[in-house]
Formats: C-alpha cells, sequence, structure tokens
C-alpha cells in the first residue's frame, strides 16, 4: 500500500537517479549510445532522464499532501496509479531517437513532441488539483 510517505521516497529516488545519470552523463562521459548497423545514433541518457520527470513531479504534490487527510491523498493517488506510468511511457518515446533527424519516436519531434508533453503536464497538473480540492471539500463535509 502506498502511503505519503513512499509517494514523496519515490519522487526522492527518481531525482537522485536522474541527477547521478546526468552527472555521469555529463561529467564522466558515460556512453549512453547505441550505433546501428546503418549509423544512425540512439541516445538513452537524455531519454531516461526525461522519462523519470512525471515521477519527480510527484514530489510537489506529496509534500502538499501530507498536511491533507489520508482520504484527499487516496483520490489523487488513485488518478497518479494510471496517469503517471502513460507520462513516462510517452515522455520516453517522445524523447528518444531513432535514427531521425526530428528526434523522437517514429519521426515524431521538435515542436510537437514539446507541444504533448505539456498538454500531458499540464492535464496532470490541472487533474491533481482538481481532485485535491475536490475531495477536500467533500471531506470537509463529513
Amino acid at each position: 500500500m502506498m502511503t505519503k510517505r513512499n509517494v514523496l521516497f519515490v519522487g526522492i529516488t527518481a531525482f537522485a537517479a536522474a541527477a547521478l545519470l546526468w552527472v555521469l552523463y555529463a561529467k564522466f562521459g558515460l556512453s549512453c549510445e547505441y550505433v546501428n548497423e546503418n549509423g544512425h545514433t540512439t541516445r538513452y541518457c537524455g531519454a531516461i532522464i526525461l522519462s523519470l520527470l512525471p515521477l519527480i513531479s510527484l514530489i510537489p504534490f506529496s509534500v502538499i499532501l501530507y498536511f491533507f487527510r489520508d482520504e484527499v491523498f487516496r483520490a489523487w493517488l488513485h488518478f497518479a496509479y494510471w496517469w503517471v506510468p502513460i507520462l513516462v511511457v510517452v515522455t520516453y518515446f517522445s524523447s528518444i531517437n531513432f535514427g531521425t533527424r526530428t528526434g523522437g519516436a517514429y519521426g515524431f519531434g521538435g515542436v510537437g513532441q514539446w507541444l504533448l508533453l505539456e498538454l500531458l503536464y499540464g492535464v496532470f497538473i490541472f487533474v491533481s488539483f482538481f481532485r485535491i480540492i475536490r475531495a477536500y471539500l467533500k471531506a470537509r463535509r463529513i
């Protein structure tokens, strides 16, 4: 069962993993590339770091919800259970380069990539605040 501390721990662990991967890649030259037989280069470090962003976004929500009742936390957690994995997968596949010039999976990238990610993260933030406020008002009536 996920508790408030566990969600905070997952977010902090994802942040630490992203920071460690960035340091290894930027400072020590960790090779995160795969070059296939056609000469196309696929870079994984940036894609992995970006795909950890949805887990890192759990940190502010878990800190905010730490001071609320457990019912409010559970209402938000039911939404986050299915939305965060979607964000992780979409972020990963939109940021990895499969040998395309525009970046992103299957030629999807550039401005469209960032618009899609901004839309999905915006929906996550908006719906999260909506669920938190609705659950808080519902818990206050009881």
